[in-house]
């Protein structure tokens, strides 16, 4: 047996004990699974049952690390996004690890982010990424100035500057079409006629 193959063994071990805990049964489906990952070669990426082991889910679709606020309200058909971070990314390590949840904005969200920048063109996206968090550490995101458990002005403080730069990028990334859909919306969705007079 190679050495990758004794690493893909090992790792299949592993992925059935996680899968299994809890005196839950694998059902045969996800044993097909799991043999098929392992037989697998591994190309630097993690495989789809190393993510399932990464970020397991609960019943609600979010991840077990995620603290979902009983009052939030998650609308339909919104991407949400489950974003931690480690203390050593943030400005304020004694806090422990951050978490937030996101989705994207609409017409009121984008409003309100362009009043809060105030016509300054360089906190445009900081405020439109601020905008999109929902939850903070386990509670409804709060606006209201007051600092309290859910303020959002106070957690986009404490996380600091790389911490907000992935929330800007996380902003960026899915609030802007892929070159994809722009060239299929460019090719397949539009198109243009010269009017003519008389």
């Amino acid at each position: 047996m190679t050495e990758q193959r004794k690493v893909q063994a090992a790792f299949a071990d592993v992925a059935k004990d996680l899968l299994a805990k809890d005196g839950a049964r694998l059902s045969e489906a996800e044993q097909r699974e799991i043999e098929a990952e392992a037989e697998e070669e591994i190309l630097g990426e993690p495989s789809a049952l190393q993510r399932k082991a990464d970020n397991p889910v609960s019943e609600s679709g979010a991840p077990a690390w995620a603290k979902v606020p009983s009052n939030l309200v998650i609308p339909p058909w919104k991407q949400i996004g489950y974003v931690r971070f480690k203390p050593s990314l943030t400005e304020r390590p004694d806090l422990g690890e951050r978490m937030c949840i996101t989705w994207g904005l609409s017409v009121v969200d984008e409003r309100l982010a362009r009043q809060a920048a105030r016509g300054e063109s360089t906190r445009m996206y900081e405020e439109l990424a601020k905008r999109m968090i929902r939850s903070v550490d386990g509670h409804k995101a709060d606006w209201t100035g007051k600092n309290g458990e859910g303020s959002v002005n106070r957690f986009w403080e404490e996380i600091g500057p790389k911490s907000r730069a992935f929330l800007i990028n996380q902003y960026l990334q899915t609030h802007t079409p892929t070159v994809e859909e722009t060239a299929d919306f460019f090719l397949d969705c539009c198109t243009y006629r010269t009017s003519v007079v008389g």
